[in-house]
């Protein structure tokens, strides 16, 4: 049982935590790179929660950091109270060291900058991630592909509306209702959309091209919430 655990925690968990803090870095990357271009001082950038395991201090200042527990993050700006950033304060230090920022320092502050400046380093964080998935799955699918289901019979039902319409075997569509098939979900997706409406199904059959007008059969199903679809079958 402790085996099966572990397994469990090395293929799932591991992963997951590996996924998440990719994603938090790069979404904190995104707040953190719109701050320091729209003129803000960035404290700290954090990965993951609690005490802190792991830091440096970089040349601007900003504190970079791996915190106990490897979930979420956040950048914490100059003029943050906390690193939520909920509230805000024009004091520099603590207890009895805390004094005024300078005007200097002022300009350097989250709070201090525009309404347009502020919502640019808010939006940012979504939005690289947003740029960073379409970057990833275009690498994936220039380098590895994307697998398809052709749209070749495998097998008829017998008495099924496939079969009752002079679907056969080895039959490859061509096209449905005049539009190229490139996929066999793209007849699964028009027979279920079709209900019983005839559909016209252009096969390749040994290199002959036969068009087909078959009607798809309606059925009803009940999902789990207890409310009735219609789909073609």
């Amino acid at each position: 049982f402790l085996t099966l655990i572990l397994s469990n925690i090395w293929l799932y968990a591991v992963p997951f935590l590996v996924v998440l803090s990719v994603l938090v870095i790069v979404h904190e990357w995104g707040h953190y790179a719109m701050a320091r271009l729209c003129g803000v001082r960035v404290d700290e950038f954090a990965v993951g929660m609690g005490r802190e395991i792991w830091g440096r201090t970089g040349r601007d200042g900003t504190r970079w950091k791996i915190c106990l527990l490897p979930i979420g993050g956040y950048v914490k700006m100059f003029g943050d109270a906390d690193p939520a950033g909920a509230s805000k304060t024009d004091q520099v230090g603590e207890g009895s060291t805390a004094r005024m920022m300078t005007p200097s320092e002022r300009d350097q502050a989250f709070f201090s900058k525009t309404v347009g400046q502020r919502a640019a380093i808010v939006f940012a964080g979504p939005a690289i991630n947003f740029i960073f998935a379409i970057v990833v799955l275009t690498g994936l699918f220039i380098t590895q592909g994307r697998e398809i289901t052709p749209p070749v019979i495998a097998a008829v039902q017998v008495e099924s509306a496939g079969d009752l319409g002079g679907l056969r075997p080895g039959d490859h569509i061509v096209s449905l209702n005049g539009k190229q098939a490139e996929s066999f979900d793209d007849l699964k997706r028009t027979v279920m959309l079709a209900l019983d409406q005839p559909i016209e199904i252009m096969v390749d059959r040994a290199g002959q091209v036969e068009t087909l007008h078959i009607a798809a059969k309606r059925v009803d199903d009940l999902d789990r919430f207890g409310f009735k679809h219609q789909r073609g079958y």
